[in-house]
């Protein structure tokens, strides 16, 4: 996004949360394959 939009804020706070969310999901794929067991309980 271009910092003169008028949104730029609200763009660059949405790539920010899916960033996290991507990040979210990685750590829980990596608990599941550590411990499978827990992962199939959920």
């Amino acid at each position: 996004t271009e910092p003169g939009r008028s949104d730029h804020i609200i763009l660059a706070s949405a790539n920010e949360r899916l960033d996290l969310l991507i990040n979210l999901e990685k750590q829980v794929k990596e608990s599941n394959l550590k411990d499978p067991i827990i992962a199939s309980q959920t």
